[in-house]
């Protein structure tokens, strides 16, 4: 049940009976318009459709807010540069074995949000809460392991700008792996709307991808080590300081789950010095760190490195793929230096197809004085 929906009932003080037959109504409204969309129809190429046997208690997410991103989505999302961008796919706890060993079934909700960063042109706009969106597909389909493949169809309610209500109906289809290591942690897909494209309920395809925590057990951390960290950097501590830093510096407890951003300064007449192939003499000003997740015992993290300035941009808008890289990075001690291995997120504009990390050609050292 929404957030929404939840404090409507509160405000009415109703009986538990009430909120039983709403709860009711509002699952069976879902599952109802759902279970209209032939789901051989428009994913059994992609992946096919199995029985389902036995529930399995567990729920994860795919694409969070920060480490996700999504594009296009005219008609229904805002394309205004004001308007920041997030997106949160979340399968839920109704996921089931079935008669095919890799396939599972699974329900999940896939959320767009929205919130308008510049000024609201008038005070009833902030009332009227025109400064927040969000748009909430409810999915039904299956997973195939071995393939890597999610194929999904279900609907939204939305609303056109005159406001008379619409239902969006839609076929998700994502790519991810189950054991994860850095080279295939992208999870990229696209969500197509199922109307034609002159009817009112009808929108552009939307492209997301991302990079989600996973449970320690499925990620393997395969490209960094102390061996990556070459470079001969002068140092003035002594090996007791290094050792005594080693054993104090939580680096999980640095980077985890939060941005840090340096200002970042170029040696004069820098050649070659854009990691993104500008030809127009560009280079960044600021890089930002975000640890996805760390492990403690390895000391190793898995990093988002975004080149801008992440210190006054809200905390769960997205990232731009555009302008980031994704690594692994390991703290060693002795040397008092985190180095990070860093990849290229390839061929973005392709998210069912090519799209891919690689390229890993690049360090990234830092000293801690």
């Amino acid at each position: 049940m929404s957030n929404h929906l939840k404090s409507c009932i509160a405000d009415m003080n109703p009986s538990p009976l009430f909120h039983f037959f709403i709860f009711f109504i509002v699952f069976t409204i879902k599952s109802f318009s759902t279970s209209l969309i032939s789901y051989s129809e428009h994913c059994h190429s992609y992946a096919p459709e199995a029985t389902p046997t036995n529930r399995i208690l567990t729920g994860f997410s795919l694409l969070e807010r920060i480490t996700s991103n999504y594009t296009d989505g005219q008609n229904i999302l805002d394309q205004d540069p004001q308007w920041q961008r997030s997106i949160f796919f979340e399968a839920t706890r109704n996921i089931f074995k079935t008669n095919v060993v890799d396939t599972y079934k699974m329900q999940a909700w896939l959320s767009f949000f929205q919130t308008y960063t510049g000024h609201p042109s008038n005070v009833t706009d902030i009332k009227s809460n025109n400064t927040r969106k969000m748009l909430v597909f409810y999915l039904d389909g299956f997973w195939s392991v071995s393939t890597s493949k999610l194929c999904m169809v279900g609907s939204a309610r939305w609303s056109t700008k005159e406001g008379n209500p619409l239902i969006l109906n839609a076929v998700l289809k994502l790519k991810f792996a189950q054991r994860v290591n850095l080279n295939n942690s992208l999870v990229s897909g696209i969500l197509e709307s199922l109307a034609s494209p002159k009817d009112l309920d009808y929108f552009d395809p939307i492209s997301m991808m991302g990079f989600p925590r996973v449970d320690p057990f499925r990620y393997s951390y395969t490209l960094v080590s102390n061996e990556e960290c070459n470079v001969t950097i002068t140092k003035t501590k002594t090996l007791q300081d290094s050792v005594a830093n080693m054993k104090s510096l939580d680096v999980c407890l640095i980077f985890e789950q939060r941005f840090t951003t340096y200002k970042l300064e170029y040696l004069k007449n820098c050649k070659n010095c854009s990691l993104f192939g500008q030809d127009n003499g560009y280079l960044p000003t600021f890089m930002s760190l975000y640890g996805i997740q760390c492990s403690r015992q390895d000391n190793v993290i898995r990093f988002l490195v975004e080149f801008q300035d992440r210190r006054f941009t809200a905390y769960d808008q997205s990232f731009r793929p555009d302008i980031s890289l994704i690594g692994e990075g390991t703290w060693n001690g002795r040397e008092d230096e985190l180095c990070i291995v860093a990849c290229h997120i390839l061929n973005q504009s392709d998210p069912l197809g090519s799209a891919h990390v690689g390229d890993c050609s690049i360090r990234l050292t830092f000293v801690v004085p």
